[in-house]
């Protein structure tokens, strides 16, 4: 009962048209951010996806994995995918963080 009561209370009251809209506008602008820096380095990565969801690719699977334990070293959670999925909490100082995390990796080759 609780569980369901949070559920109502977030739907009601925290998921509204502007959040939402608020969270796939930070999701397009990362988005937008990894194209630029993976461009800038000739990193073979290219980002899909839409709002909050998005997922970094690539043909080599083993460039991927350095990516996901760079990023996971460096204190930010993608799945080893590649998949990112933004919550509410993520904040842009912390894009911020994992966009120079994700920089400095590329920068080391």
């Amino acid at each position: 009962v609780v569980t369901m009561a949070a559920g109502v209370a977030t739907l009601r009251d925290v998921l509204t048209a502007d959040t939402l809209a608020s969270l796939n506008q930070r999701g397009d602008l990362l988005r937008e951010r990894l194209v630029d820096l993976f461009a800038a380095y000739g990193a073979p990565f290219s980002v899909t996806g839409i709002g909050s969801m998005m997922n970094i690719r690539t043909d080599d699977r083993r460039r991927l994995e350095l990516c996901f334990h760079a990023m996971l070293d460096a204190g930010y959670y993608i799945a080893p995918r590649g998949m990112i999925a933004l919550s509410f909490g993520v904040t842009d100082l912390l894009l911020d963080g994992f966009c120079d995390a994700l920089e400095a990796w590329l920068a080391d080759g």
